[in-house]
């Protein structure tokens, strides 16, 4: 998992994916598993819209 979390911070590079990237990972570390994915969840609009303007 840490491995994916570190593949997303290569493409999601703004400030706030970070602080975003380092909550999961923090928790992940700290076996709180919701929190983590929880944080994560909050990347999914950011790489909806990446996605969106990759196709265009």
């Amino acid at each position: 998992m840490l491995r994916n979390i570190e593949e997303l911070s290569r493409i999601l590079t703004d400030h706030d994916s970070r602080r975003l990237l380092a909550e999961a990972t923090g928790a992940l570390l700290d076996s709180q598993f919701y929190q983590c994915l929880k944080a994560l969840r909050a990347l999914i609009p950011r790489e909806d819209r990446l996605l969106a303007a990759s196709r265009s």
